[in-house]
């Protein structure tokens, strides 16, 4: 069985650029990547990171 790896990219703002997470996570193998802009500051919010968490089943 193959279990995809998942990547997670975010950002705290929308001056600030995605694509080196994006890159590094594809360079390390990461099939699938979900990423968004929030603040670094809480969870809430985050829904890609809640729907990555809940997909491995850790919520």
């Amino acid at each position: 069985m193959h279990l995809a790896r998942i990547g997670y990219a975010r950002v705290s703002t929308t001056d600030q650029d995605l694509d080196i997470q994006i890159g590094r996570l594809k360079n390390a193998g990461c099939e699938i990547i979900r990423s968004e802009t929030g603040s670094g500051a809480s969870r809430s919010g985050r829904t890609e990171l809640e729907t990555i968490m809940q997909f491995m089943g850790f919520e």
